[in-house]
């Protein structure tokens, strides 16, 4: 109605769920977060790009999505940009080798987990005497509370220490929704992929691998804040995360 044009996603993909916006063909934005009214309870975070290169990748393939919008397609430009992770194309394979790379700690912000490759790599990183944290939240909005368990008790079963976010999320104690790595206190990813099958092999997201020793010294304290707060995860899965469905909003014309 304010002129914006708008187009639905190609149902090719599962979901559309990058987030991101270029403004001016000059300067990007990669980030975690969703626009609603509900942000100031969630943990999220974006990084601001004005790398030319970056960002003709990106305006690249949303082109592509447009015309695959309108031809129920799912075909992805060719991408050459070594940094910037693409799912369905190929974020499974540069997550687990950032996570392979790691040598001392890795820490890691995540809504949903599950993929198998992902999961295979924390567990060598854990063998390899990595130190692997994962953040997320004890009541999940991305998947059912039961399925959600059983991915993060099999991480706990291999070494990880993981830490829930407790219900219900607050603007102090949000909820985790942020999708991060970072490896070793230097190189971080950061993006809207989850660590599921369904965000690595079938949706399109985006994210972006990097090493800014600024925005890692922000994030590390954050992620020690959030870790302080966080629980761990109890025997079974609380009964009141039906509580966390979604706000809906009645937009009037």
């Amino acid at each position: 109605a304010d002129g914006v044009k708008v187009h639905i996603a190609t149902t090719g993909f599962t979901i559309s769920h990058w987030k991101m916006f270029v403004v001016d063909d000059n300067r990007a934005f990669i980030s975690t977060m969703n626009f609603i009214t509900r942000m100031n309870q969630m943990r999220d975070m974006g990084v601001f790009i004005t790398n030319k290169t970056v960002i003709a990748e990106i305006l690249s393939v949303f082109e592509a999505d447009i015309l695959n919008s309108t031809n129920t397609t799912a075909i992805t430009p060719t991408l050459t940009h070594p940094n910037l992770v693409w799912s369905p194309i190929n974020s499974e394979d540069k997550l687990t080798a950032l996570i392979g790379s790691a040598t001392k700690t890795i820490e890691i912000w995540i809504e949903n987990m599950g993929n198998p490759a992902i999961h295979k790599a924390l567990k060598e990183a854990v063998e390899r005497k990595v130190k692997v944290r994962v953040l997320t939240s004890i009541c999940g909005l991305g998947m059912p509370p039961e399925a959600a368990f059983v991915s993060l008790k099999e991480l706990i079963s291999f070494g990880v220490e993981v830490k829930g976010a407790p219900f219900p999320a607050t603007t102090a104690i949000p909820y985790i929704h942020a999708k991060t790595i970072t490896v070793d206190h230097k190189t971080t990813f950061l993006g809207s992929e989850n660590f599921s099958v369904n965000s690595l092999q079938k949706a399109r997201e985006l994210g972006i691998i990097f090493q800014n020793a600024t925005v890692e010294k922000q994030m590390s304290a954050l992620y020690e804040k959030d870790w302080g707060n966080a629980v761990n995860l109890p025997d079974t899965p609380p009964a009141t995360c039906e509580a966390l469905t979604p706000i809906v909003v009645d937009i009037k014309p």
